[in-house]
């Protein structure tokens, strides 16, 4: 394999010392290197911003906010007036009023950022906007979040070719002690085809693993992207005004749904229409009033010929939206939303106010958010904020190398897999009787997920338990085996095998595999599970080998959600022992304070025959709670 250069790291280190323009290598396999083609490309910044890159799109995304054509912004400090509980972020008081700070953002003149700093999830964080000695690319972007017992670091390294297309971005961060944690690898192979710029985007996340390719052909005014994991398979869009639109999607969600956008002659949306299978499926239509002042989206139902809801939007001389309504399909017109605004003298806004407007209140408005932005601009000694570069890991150099071969190589183990899980060539069980090491059962295309030891049967000898996960699938997920051993000697001896106790991959619903973890404690063997969506489960089940098998012993379950309610309960299947509570949890205080919350608590005994581990489903068995309507599942 050739191994891959990445200048990038040469480039960084020169601009430490010198601040010099960035120099690239070699290209890679695939592009064009003639001497043309090294010229500049005269639409690169075109390019770069619609490769849907996040780490170019962070730079920009405030450009839409604030207006450049009077005089440059040098930065905004910018407030919301929120509630003081619980938060951590800086407060100033304006008008006598508490307002609390979002961020505070310095900016190129541009507009692209340079820097920023604002608190995410009660954490504070910095961003770094690192460009060429011209300003012309981003080289990279640096997070950090200073907190002093874990500081992390987050580094996105971009590259590019020498007509300034990107070439690759690497993202990896460093934190609890790591120098290098790799996130993922992308590459942007560039190749001309008469007058089209053809960019194949390949990318490696942090599993190793290869995502599917995508493809973004350039050609004059139009864009096509193909995007195999996205809603719509391919877009194409055109170049109207200032931007790149969407004029038709095909295949979004299905095969045979395609999406049309028609535009006016100033690139003013007018129509999306919704095609399946031939037929009209949906549609919106948009008119506008007054030099676009007044805006109206029509939506239709019914298989786009009956009329829905109605929005009407209206902007104020600047631009700015100062009221929405909308309009059902039965003709209600509901609250409408309306904003207020003071501005500067570059026509930026400083001060915005949204209210709801209660039409059945006498128009009376209510205030629901409030926002001050502290703008100051660009003077002619003025400087951008000189930004130590930072020192990168030495194990950057080797990504470009050393990922792409790995990542082969799973990509083959997986399609492997695939094959056989399709045909279903593999071992539906472990087969060995004996091996040194409990990983040496692993039969072809398993996986082994964890292991635990310990006492099993009171007599000399450790004892295992492992889970793996099979290639056998129900076309949902796979299923999971629990296999238990002796050792003997120098030798472990394969006990038990059985996937009853053990829910598959896919069962534990959005939470993904519900499997939380084995142990072995007081001679049995205990399985924990954990799943759900608004509602959480969690199962803990409890195995010992008595009377020549395995069976169930005990069950805890506990159920429920926050601001709902939460049910406990615990089996002891050997005694007949059980303990059930229930109690509603109830947020409104209004509600909490008149008692309303119901609760209860039961003990008692029912003696059942104890279920074998092989014949066992977690969460599969209703125990009814004599007296109370409810049903609980173990």
């Amino acid at each position: 394999m050739k191994k891959l250069s990445l200048p990038i790291v040469i480039a960084y280190l020169m601009l430490q010392l010198s601040c010099s323009p960035t120099k690239t290598g070699n290209s890679e396999p695939g592009a064009t290197t003639d001497a043309k083609s090294v010229l500049v490309e005269k639409n690169y910044g075109r390019i770069n911003d619609h490769l849907d890159n996040f780490t170019i799109s962070n730079s920009r995304e405030d450009l839409g906010t604030f207006r450049r054509n009077k005089s440059p912004v040098y930065a905004i400090s910018y407030y919301k007036a929120e509630s003081q509980e619980n938060n951590t972020k800086a407060v100033k008081k304006i008008n006598g009023k508490d307002f609390f700070l979002q961020s505070y953002t310095e900016y190129l003149k541009d507009g692209r950022k340079r820097y920023k700093e604002y608190i995410y999830d009660h954490m504070q964080r910095i961003e770094n906007f690192h460009y060429d000695q011209g300003f012309e690319n981003l080289l990279l972007l640096h997070r950090l979040e200073p907190n002093p017992e874990n500081e992390k670091n987050y580094y996105s390294i971009l590259d590019y070719y020498p007509n300034k297309v990107l070439k690759e971005e690497i993202r990896y961060r460093t934190y609890k002690g790591t120098d290098f944690d790799v996130e993922d690898y992308t590459t942007y192979k560039l190749k001309k085809s008469n007058d089209a710029i053809i960019i194949s985007i390949n990318s490696i996340g942090y599993d190793s693993l290869p995502e599917p390719q995508e493809i973004y052909t350039f050609g004059g005014d139009m864009l096509m992207k193909q995007k195999p994991l996205f809603q719509s398979k391919k877009q194409h869009l055109k170049w109207l005004g200032s931007t790149y639109k969407p004029i038709k999607m095909e295949g979004y969600v299905f095969e045979d749904r395609n999406v049309e956008f028609t535009y006016d002659d100033k690139g003013f949306v007018t129509s999306e229409t919704w095609v399946k299978g031939g037929e009209l499926e949906n549609k919106k239509e948009f008119e506008y009033h007054a030099d676009y002042s007044e805006r109206i989206e029509q939506n239709y139902h019914l298989r786009g010929t009956e009329k829905s809801s109605r929005y009407i939007r209206k902007y104020n001389s600047k631009g700015d939206l100062f009221s929405e309504q909308m309009i059902e399909y039965t003709g209600n017109e509901t609250d409408p939303v309306v904003f207020e605004y003071v501005y500067d003298e570059n026509n930026n806004w400083t001060e915005r106010k949204q209210f709801n407007v209660s039409k059945k209140g006498g128009n009376s408005k209510t205030l629901v958010q409030h926002e001050v932005r502290e703008i100051t601009y660009f003077q002619s000694d003025s400087k951008i904020r000189n930004i130590p570069f930072p020192k990168l890991s030495e194990k950057v150099a080797h990504i470009a190398a050393a990922l792409p071969k790995v990542a082969r190589d799973k990509q083959n183990d997986l399609d492997a897999f695939n094959k056989a899980a399709e045909e279903g060539n593999y071992d539906a069980e472990i087969t060995k009787i004996d091996a040194p090491a409990i990983k040496d059962f692993t039969p072809k295309f398993w996986k082994l997920k964890v292991t635990a030891f310990g006492d099993l049967d009171n007599v000399p000898g450790e004892e295992g338990a492992a889970v793996f996960e099979t290639p056998s699938s129900d076309g949902q997920g796979f299923q999971q085996m629990l296999s238990i051993f002796r050792k003997k000697g120098n030798k472990w001896m394969l006990w038990h095998q059985t996937t009853a106790p053990i829910l598959g991959t896919a069962d534990g619903g959005m939470m993904g595999n519900p499997f939380e973890g084995i142990t072995i404690a007081n001679r049995t063997v205990i399985i924990k599970h954990f799943g759900g969506s608004g509602q959480k489960w969690h199962y803990r089940h409890i195995y010992r080998y008595q009377n020549n098998d395995w069976y169930l012993i005990g069950a805890k379950t506990h159920f429920g959600a926050p601001c709902d309610y939460f049910l406990d309960f615990d089996y002891n299947l050997s005694t007949g022992e059980v303990a059930a509570q229930y109690k509603q949890d109830i947020c409104n205080k209004e509600e909490k304070a008149n008692g309303a919350e119901k609760q209860w608590k039961k003990s008692f005994k029912r003696d059942i025959a104890l279920p074998k581990m092989d014949d066992f489903i977690p969460g599969g068995n209703k125990f009814e709670v004599l007296g109370m309507d409810y049903e609980i599942y173990y």
